[in-house]
């Protein structure tokens, strides 16, 4: 797995949210931050997400979730997803 080895914290602000009947859209800015603890390597990534959500009879649901990286700092060679 591409993050077994890393600590990392995904944090989620300001987030946009649009309803149109069932449905929603919410727009949201985000930070990656990961760490890998046994030399202090750095990668992280800011970008934004655009969940798309449906109202069912158990509630809102996410349908889709589309992330749109924006920049990348640090070591992308930690992270062996960021290789793709």
């Amino acid at each position: 797995m591409a993050l077994e080895r890393l600590k990392t914290l995904h944090l989620s602000t300001n987030h946009q949210v649009t309803v149109d009947g069932d449905r929603a859209t919410c727009v949201s800015v985000g930070v990656i931050h990961r760490l890998r603890p046994e030399d202090g390597e750095r990668f992280d990534t800011y970008c934004t997400y655009t969940h798309s959500l449906v109202r069912t009879s158990a509630g809102w649901k996410i349908a889709k979730i589309k992330q749109t990286v924006h920049w990348n700092t640090g070591n992308p060679e930690i992270h062996a997803g960021a290789k793709r």
